[in-house]
């Protein structure tokens, strides 16, 4: 054991913990949140055509063909598991592993890899997910709007713009890969030091 953690190790770990902690919360929040919409919906023999039908206790009731409820709703159902993943599990591995690299003998992390690898990866994993949300709710609300044409609802995300689309995309997967991999480099760094002889010992030798 190499005592206490080293303050920036400390907020890193503590920032990785918070947002991994909401990241789970909110998980499983879109997961509830789904099942709820879901069941506006439902498979029906309507000769190969969506409907609206007549709404039981005031709900919006779908009938569609086989898939189209899937296909519709694929994006707010992906974001349920994504969440999980890339806000709620991922960065409670990187708190873990801070710690445990500490406490194993590694080679201290320096502060500004700790950042570089922290706020890119917050920052992107946070754009991303709110980008699969967006398309999520956009798209299963115009299909219980009656919009059943999935081709022009997908057309119509980010106003229409390809270009703003691609730019929303990049920038979040970019930044979120980014911070992966400065923490991942400077975790393998660190780790080689692990049971690697002091320079002390070595003069005592």
């Amino acid at each position: 054991m190499t005592g206490e953690l080293p303050t920036h190790y400390q907020t890193t770990i503590r920032r990785f913990l918070r947002f991994g902690v909401i990241g789970l919360a909110l998980g499983m929040i879109l997961g509830l949140a789904w099942t709820e919409l879901g069941r506006s919906a439902r498979y029906g023999e309507v000769n190969g055509q969506p409907q609206q039908v007549d709404p039981p206790e005031g709900r919006i009731k779908l009938e569609l063909p086989p898939g189209y409820k899937w296909e519709a709703g694929l994006s707010f159902k992906l974001s349920h598991g994504h969440t999980i993943l890339i806000a709620g599990l991922i960065p409670l591995c990187f708190a873990f592993t801070l710690v445990t690299l500490h406490q194993a003998g590694g080679k201290e992390i320096s502060p500004g890899a700790l950042s570089w690898a922290l706020w890119p990866y917050v920052l992107g994993a946070s754009g991303a997910l709110a980008i699969l949300l967006y398309k999520g709710v956009v798209g299963f609300a115009a299909v219980r709007g009656g919009n059943f044409d999935l081709a022009a609802i997908e057309g119509s995300l980010f106003a229409g713009s390809r270009a703003l689309k691609g730019a929303c995309y990049g920038t979040s997967h970019s930044a979120m890969a980014a911070g992966a991999f400065v923490l991942v480099y400077q975790v393998f760094r660190s780790a080689g030091h692990i049971g690697a002889p002091k320079p002390q010992d070595n003069a005592k030798g």
